[in-house]
Protein backbone atom coordinates (compact mmCIF):
# COMPACT_ATOMS: atom_id res chain seq x y z
CA UNK A 1 0.00 0.00 0.00
CA UNK A 2 0.85 3.88 -0.42
CA UNK A 3 1.21 5.97 2.29
CA UNK A 4 -1.68 8.02 1.52
CA UNK A 5 -3.75 4.65 1.12
CA UNK A 6 -2.64 3.87 4.62
CA UNK A 7 -3.26 6.76 5.90
CA UNK A 8 -6.71 7.21 4.34
CA UNK A 9 -7.55 4.12 5.52
CA UNK A 10 -5.94 4.81 9.23
CA UNK A 11 -8.26 7.38 9.05
CA UNK A 12 -11.37 5.62 8.17
CA UNK A 13 -11.28 3.01 10.96
CA UNK A 14 -9.89 5.11 13.84
CA UNK A 15 -13.03 7.07 12.75
CA UNK A 16 -15.20 3.82 12.94
CA UNK A 17 -13.05 3.01 16.33
CA UNK A 18 -10.59 0.57 15.44
CA UNK A 19 -7.54 2.18 17.05
CA UNK A 20 -5.52 -0.59 17.08
CA UNK A 21 -6.21 -1.72 13.70
CA UNK A 22 -5.16 2.14 12.26
CA UNK A 23 -1.93 1.51 14.53
CA UNK A 24 -1.78 -0.95 12.14
CA UNK A 25 -1.85 0.54 9.03
CA UNK A 26 -0.04 3.92 10.30
CA UNK A 27 2.88 2.44 11.31
CA UNK A 28 4.40 1.05 8.02
CA UNK A 29 3.66 4.45 7.11
CA UNK A 30 6.13 6.08 9.78
CA UNK A 31 8.89 3.49 8.56
CA UNK A 32 8.08 4.60 4.91
CA UNK A 33 8.13 8.27 5.50
CA UNK A 34 11.43 8.00 7.51
CA UNK A 35 12.83 6.05 4.40
CA UNK A 36 11.54 9.26 2.13
CA UNK A 37 12.93 11.84 4.90
CA UNK A 38 15.93 10.02 4.95
CA UNK A 39 16.60 9.13 1.26
CA UNK A 40 17.42 5.19 2.06
CA UNK A 41 15.76 1.93 1.22
CA UNK A 42 15.43 0.94 4.39
CA UNK A 43 16.24 2.49 8.11
CA UNK A 44 17.45 1.28 11.31
CA UNK A 45 15.24 0.78 14.50
CA UNK A 46 17.35 3.70 16.12
CA UNK A 47 16.43 5.66 12.74
CA UNK A 48 12.63 4.92 13.13
CA UNK A 49 12.37 6.14 16.96
CA UNK A 50 14.60 9.33 15.85
CA UNK A 51 12.52 10.41 13.21
CA UNK A 52 9.26 9.79 15.57
CA UNK A 53 11.32 12.26 18.37
CA UNK A 54 11.61 14.90 15.36
CA UNK A 55 7.70 15.22 15.30
CA UNK A 56 7.36 15.27 19.07
CA UNK A 57 5.48 18.75 19.50
CA UNK A 58 3.26 17.37 16.87
CA UNK A 59 2.76 14.10 18.96
CA UNK A 60 2.43 16.38 21.63
CA UNK A 61 -0.05 18.81 20.18
CA UNK A 62 -2.55 16.30 18.39
CA UNK A 63 -2.60 13.51 21.21
CA UNK A 64 -3.60 15.97 23.90
CA UNK A 65 -0.93 18.77 24.85
CA UNK A 66 0.95 18.39 28.61
CA UNK A 67 3.23 16.18 28.74
CA UNK A 68 6.86 17.13 27.31
CA UNK A 69 8.13 14.33 24.79
CA UNK A 70 11.36 15.49 24.32
CA UNK A 71 12.49 14.82 28.20
CA UNK A 72 9.83 12.52 29.71
CA UNK A 73 11.06 9.48 30.54
CA UNK A 74 8.59 6.42 31.66
CA UNK A 75 9.32 3.45 33.89
CA UNK A 76 11.29 0.48 32.48
CA UNK A 77 9.34 -1.43 30.50
CA UNK A 78 8.97 -5.49 29.48
CA UNK A 79 8.61 -6.48 26.25
CA UNK A 80 6.53 -10.23 25.82
CA UNK A 81 6.75 -10.31 22.26
CA UNK A 82 10.21 -9.44 22.12
CA UNK A 83 11.07 -12.55 24.57
CA UNK A 84 10.43 -10.22 27.93
CA UNK A 85 13.45 -7.73 26.72
CA UNK A 86 13.47 -4.82 29.12
CA UNK A 87 13.25 -1.28 27.92
CA UNK A 88 14.99 1.32 30.56
CA UNK A 89 13.52 4.46 30.77
CA UNK A 90 11.81 4.61 27.88
CA UNK A 91 10.74 7.85 26.46
CA UNK A 92 7.41 7.95 23.57
CA UNK A 93 8.97 6.65 20.67
CA UNK A 94 10.60 3.74 22.03
CA UNK A 95 6.83 2.73 23.49
CA UNK A 96 5.89 2.87 20.29
CA UNK A 97 8.27 1.27 18.22
CA UNK A 98 8.82 -1.76 20.61
CA UNK A 99 5.09 -1.77 22.47
CA UNK A 100 3.48 -1.41 18.88
CA UNK A 101 5.66 -1.32 15.66
CA UNK A 102 7.39 -4.24 16.40
CA UNK A 103 4.41 -6.31 17.74
CA UNK A 104 2.15 -5.25 14.85
CA UNK A 105 4.52 -6.55 11.95
CA UNK A 106 5.61 -9.30 13.24
CA UNK A 107 2.09 -10.83 13.86
CA UNK A 108 1.69 -10.79 17.92
CA UNK A 109 -0.69 -9.36 20.06
CA UNK A 110 -0.30 -6.24 21.75
CA UNK A 111 0.57 -6.78 25.14
CA UNK A 112 -2.07 -6.17 27.76
CA UNK A 113 0.42 -3.72 29.49
CA UNK A 114 0.27 -1.55 26.67
CA UNK A 115 -3.54 -0.05 26.36
CA UNK A 116 -4.94 2.99 24.14
CA UNK A 117 -7.99 4.35 26.64
CA UNK A 118 -10.90 5.89 25.63
CA UNK A 119 -10.79 9.97 26.34
CA UNK A 120 -14.18 10.32 29.21
CA UNK A 121 -13.81 14.80 28.88
CA UNK A 122 -13.02 16.01 25.33
CA UNK A 123 -10.76 18.56 27.17
CA UNK A 124 -8.52 16.35 28.52
CA UNK A 125 -5.83 12.94 27.61
CA UNK A 126 -5.54 10.51 30.33
CA UNK A 127 -2.20 8.99 30.66
CA UNK A 128 -2.19 6.18 33.37
CA UNK A 129 1.33 4.89 34.49
CA UNK A 130 2.06 1.85 36.64
CA UNK A 131 5.16 2.10 38.44
CA UNK A 132 4.75 -1.28 40.16
CA UNK A 133 3.35 -3.43 37.71
CA UNK A 134 4.73 -1.85 34.29
CA UNK A 135 1.07 -0.68 32.74
CA UNK A 136 1.38 2.35 30.20
CA UNK A 137 -1.90 3.26 28.79
CA UNK A 138 -2.25 6.35 26.76
CA UNK A 139 -5.07 7.95 25.12
CA UNK A 140 -6.19 6.94 21.82
CA UNK A 141 -5.37 10.46 20.44
CA UNK A 142 -2.29 9.08 20.26
CA UNK A 143 -3.02 7.33 16.66
CA UNK A 144 -4.61 10.53 15.25
CA UNK A 145 -0.87 12.12 16.70
CA UNK A 146 0.78 9.51 14.41
CA UNK A 147 -1.41 10.31 11.90
CA UNK A 148 -0.52 13.30 11.81
CA UNK A 149 3.30 12.92 11.62
CA UNK A 150 3.01 11.51 8.16
CA UNK A 151 0.39 14.00 6.67
CA UNK A 152 2.45 16.74 8.18
CA UNK A 153 6.16 15.15 7.48
CA UNK A 154 7.82 17.29 4.74
CA UNK A 155 8.94 14.51 2.58
CA UNK A 156 5.00 13.70 1.89
CA UNK A 157 4.67 16.81 0.27
CA UNK A 158 4.66 15.09 -3.19
CA UNK A 159 1.41 13.36 -2.16
CA UNK A 160 -1.75 14.64 -3.37
CA UNK A 161 -5.33 13.00 -2.71
CA UNK A 162 -8.88 13.77 -2.99
CA UNK A 163 -10.31 11.98 0.15
CA UNK A 164 -12.10 14.67 2.17
CA UNK A 165 -10.29 13.76 5.17
CA UNK A 166 -9.19 16.00 7.76
CA UNK A 167 -7.84 16.13 11.65
CA UNK A 168 -8.64 18.65 14.17
CA UNK A 169 -7.04 20.57 16.86
CA UNK A 170 -8.73 22.11 19.95
CA UNK A 171 -7.87 23.87 22.54
CA UNK A 172 -11.13 24.29 24.46
CA UNK A 173 -9.53 24.60 27.64
CA UNK A 174 -8.23 28.27 26.63
CA UNK A 175 -11.99 28.96 25.67
CA UNK A 176 -12.10 27.91 22.31
CA UNK A 177 -14.66 25.45 21.57
CA UNK A 178 -14.46 25.28 17.72
CA UNK A 179 -11.37 22.66 16.23
CA UNK A 180 -8.97 23.52 13.66
CA UNK A 181 -9.30 21.81 10.97
CA UNK A 182 -6.55 20.23 8.79
CA UNK A 183 -7.61 18.95 5.71
CA UNK A 184 -5.33 16.38 4.78
CA UNK A 185 -5.54 17.15 0.92
CA UNK A 186 -4.53 20.11 1.29
CA UNK A 187 -1.91 19.90 4.24
CA UNK A 188 0.67 17.19 2.82
CA UNK A 189 4.04 17.89 3.84
CA UNK A 190 3.44 21.25 5.22
CA UNK A 191 5.29 20.51 8.29
CA UNK A 192 6.84 24.06 8.92
CA UNK A 193 3.00 25.60 8.45
CA UNK A 194 1.91 23.52 11.28
CA UNK A 195 5.02 24.08 13.35
CA UNK A 196 4.55 27.61 13.35
CA UNK A 197 1.15 27.48 14.41
CA UNK A 198 1.31 25.77 17.28
CA UNK A 199 4.39 27.80 18.04
CA UNK A 200 1.83 30.61 18.34
CA UNK A 201 -0.51 28.57 20.87
CA UNK A 202 2.23 28.74 23.54
CA UNK A 203 1.23 25.27 24.52
CA UNK A 204 2.55 23.91 28.28
CA UNK A 205 5.13 20.96 28.53
CA UNK A 206 5.82 19.20 31.40
CA UNK A 207 8.31 16.92 31.73
CA UNK A 208 7.60 13.51 33.86
CA UNK A 209 10.38 11.22 34.87
CA UNK A 210 9.50 7.92 36.57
Amino acid sequence: MKIEERVTAALHVAIAGDFFVALDLICPAIEASARKDLGKNSITRNEYKDFLRKYNTIIEAFSGPGINLDETRFPDISIKTDNGKTIERPDFSDLIYHAFRCALAHGHEISDEFVLTEEEDEDKSHWLIGLQNGHIHMPRRVVWALIAVVVFCRANQDITTESNLWLTWTRNSMGRNEPYRFDIDIFWGAEETVRRFLERQNLSRVALNF
